[in-house]
C-alpha cells in the first residue's frame, strides 16, 4: 500500500468521483480495487486512476499462507477484481515497484507494459551518492548552490505563479484545483511542501510540490522560470528533493519521466532504477481506438529529437524511417 492508496487521497485528487470495487471471500474483504470513469469521444468508457496518482492497484488481505496458496489466492482476487469492473472500453491501471500482482493481471486477460522510475533507498548516504553522479551533472548542481538560495514554504499560489511562468495558461495542461486539493489534504496531515530555488533578486526560479506517505517522498510536480534557471537549477532541486527526503528517514521516488531527454537527464544522477508495471485491459473498440491513437502520435512526434546519449531513436522517429533517408553511398563505376 502506498500514500496514493489512502481513501482521503482519492477523494481529493477525483473530487470524491472515485469508485471501489470490493471482493468479500466468507464474510471477509480480502481486496479491493478504486478508480475513476472517464467518458471519452465516440462513447469509449475508460477505468483510470484520479489525476496526479502515480501509482495504484489492489489493496490486498489475503488470509496468512504460504508462497504458493498466497500466489494463487492472489490469482483468484484479481480475476475476481477484473470480472467485477464495470463495462468498459479501456482500463489501465499502473502498479507500484513493490506491487507484484502483475503476474495475477496478465493471467486474468490483462496486457503488461514497463515504465521506470529512479528510487532511492532512505537509508543511502548523500555523500556516496554524489560520487556516482555524472560529472557534468554534479558541475551543475555546485554552480546552482553558488547562485541559487534554496526555500521551503507551502504556498500553493507561489507555486502556481512559478507553473505559469513554466508554460502559460494557454499551453499549461495542469488542473491546479486538483493540486489544490491534493495539497491541502497532504498538509492537513503533514505530509506535503514546497522546496523552490530564489536568486539573489529574490525570484523563484524553480519549483517542486513534494508529498509523502508509507516511507516514500515523491517529486510529484516540478515547474521552473524558463527565463531565469537553467539546467543547474533542476539539478540541484532534484538533489535538495533527494537529501530532503533521506533527512527524514524517507526513500526518495523522482516519480518518473515523461520523455527520453529528460530520462538522460535523470540516468545523469546514477540513482537506482525500479520498475513499474503496468496493467491495461481493452474491449476490441478499444484495442482499435488505440492502435489508431498509437499511430496518429507517431505521426504528431516523428520530428522529435532522439536520445543524444543513444545510437537509435526510440519512439520520438521511426528507425525504418531514419535509415530509409540516410544518403546511401553510390556504387563505384568499374
Amino acid at each position: 500500500m502506498t500514500l496514493f492508496h489512502e481513501d482521503w487521497w482519492l477523494q481529493a485528487a477525483s473530487d470524491g468521483a472515485v469508485e471501489t470495487i470490493t471482493v468479500n471471500w466468507g464474510g471477509a474483504d480480502v481486496a479491493s480495487l478504486s478508480f475513476t470513469r472517464k467518458e471519452r469521444p465516440f462513447g469509449i468508457r475508460s477505468l483510470v486512476m484520479p489525476p496526479y496518482t502515480r501509482t495504484l492497484g489492489p489493496v490486498l488481505n489475503l488470509p496468512p499462507s504460504m508462497p504458493a496458496p498466497r500466489c494463487a489466492n492472489l490469482r483468484r482476487a484479481v480475476r475476481e477484481i477484473m470480472l467485477a469492473l464495470p463495462r468498459h472500453d479501456h482500463f489501465t491501471m499502473r502498479l507500484d515497484c513493490e506491487d507484484d500482482a502483475a503476474f495475477a493481471f496478465s493471467l486474468a486477460g490483462c496486457s503488461i507494459g514497463q515504465q521506470f522510475t529512479f528510487r532511492v533507498a532512505a537509508d543511502a548516504d548523500p555523500a556516496r551518492l554524489m560520487q556516482q553522479v555524472d560529472r557534468s551533472t554534479a558541475r551543475l548542481i555546485r554552480a546552482a548552490r553558488r547562485r541559487l538560495a534554496l526555500h521551503e514554504h507551502t504556498d500553493f499560489d507561489r507555486f502556481v505563479d512559478v507553473a505559469y511562468r513554466h508554460y502559460p495558461a494557454e499551453r499549461n495542461s495542469h488542473d491546479f484545483q486538483a493540486l489544490r486539493r491534493l495539497f491541502a489534504a497532504c498538509s492537513q496531515r503533514r505530509q506535503a511542501t514546497i522546496l523552490c530555488l530564489s536568486d539573489a533578486q529574490g525570484h523563484d526560479v524553480a519549483s517542486v510540490l513534494l508529498v509523502w506517505g508509507h516511507g516514500v517522498l515523491y517529486y510529484l510536480v516540478p515547474h521552473r522560470d524558463r527565463e531565469r534557471s537553467g539546467g543547474d537549477a533542476n539539478a540541484l532541486l532534484l538533489w535538495s528533493a533527494m537529501e530532503f527526503a533521506l533527512s527524514r528517514g524517507l526513500a526518495f521516488d523522482v516519480d518518473g519521466y515523461h520523455s527520453v531527454g529528460t530520462a538522460s537527464f535523470l540516468s545523469s544522477f546514477g540513482f537506482p532504477r525500479r520498475i513499474r508495471h503496468v496493467v491495461t485491459h481493452c474491449s476490441l473498440r478499444g484495442l482499435i481506438l488505440k492502435a489508431l491513437h498509437g499511430w496518429w502520435e507517431n505521426r504528431r512526434t516523428r520530428d522529435l529529437r532522439p536520445d543524444p546519449l543513444c545510437g537509435i531513436q526510440m519512439g520520438n522517429a521511426r528507425l525504418p524511417q531514419r535509415i530509409a533517408q540516410e544518403k546511401r553511398p553510390e556504387p563505384r563505376e568499374r
